[in-house]
């Protein structure tokens, strides 16, 4: 059973995300999870390709990571759940290693299930208990270069998004609506239209679910 203070401590910050991988939250198949502060500025159907149990963000080259070489961020993650395996392979664009499929489907469950005081007194945070529980994730910067972008690194000061992006993580201030460039503006209040055909068409291969924190 999950404890009080385990429970205390799920409800604030970004440790809510093991929710996400617990049977009583009900999510099946391909899912797509993206924190609330990103931008979608482009076509989200190459992710459509991935086929591995589980990818994340490496935290290399973000600016809420100043010098950290290794590691997550789980601002974006894309799984396979509420399965006892999933699909062989890795992803199509060059992503190499991951778990094998069983392995890492109760890895999964243990992010919710293995969760109590003793994990809160010695991790600060999320991302450190998923690099510890997953520690063979596939990396989206490498399965997609260039798909998901860190905006106070490759956007800040632009005219408009780089070439080929389609999300814009904002890991650290500014935030979406604190931003200056007219573009995340509209792209954050307005939606962009390819992003919003590639859900509308979620449909076509498997299961495709977007989740919020």
């Amino acid at each position: 059973m999950t404890s009080l203070v385990t429970y205390e401590k799920l409800k604030s910050g970004s440790w809510l995300k093991a929710c996400l991988f617990a049977p009583c939250c009900g999510l099946e198949g391909r899912t797509l999870y993206l924190d609330l502060d990103t931008v979608l500025v482009g076509d989200l159907r190459p992710l459509l390709r991935y086929s591995g149990p589980f990818a994340t963000l490496s935290a290399a080259g973000f600016s809420a990571e100043e010098g950290v070489a290794g590691g997550y961020n789980s601002s974006l993650m894309l799984w396979e759940a509420g399965a006892e395996g999933g699909a062989e392979g890795g992803a199509e664009g060059g992503a190499e290693g991951g778990a094998r499929p069983d392995t890492a489907a109760a890895a999964l469950r243990a992010l919710h299930s293995s969760l109590g005081e003793p994990v809160f007194r010695c991790l600060m945070r999320w991302d450190h208990w998923l690099e510890m529980v997953v520690p063979t994730a596939h990396l989206v910067q490498d399965a997609f270069p260039g798909l998901v972008v860190d905006y106070r690194q490759a956007c800040a000061g632009r005219a408009r998004p780089p070439a080929g992006a389609a999300v814009v993580c904002f890991p650290r201030s500014p935030k979406p609506h604190e931003a200056p460039e007219q573009w995340v503006a509209r792209h954050w209040t307005e939606g962009d239209e390819d992003a919003e055909t590639a859900l509308e068409e979620r449909t076509c291969q498997r299961s495709f679910s977007l989740g919020d924190a």
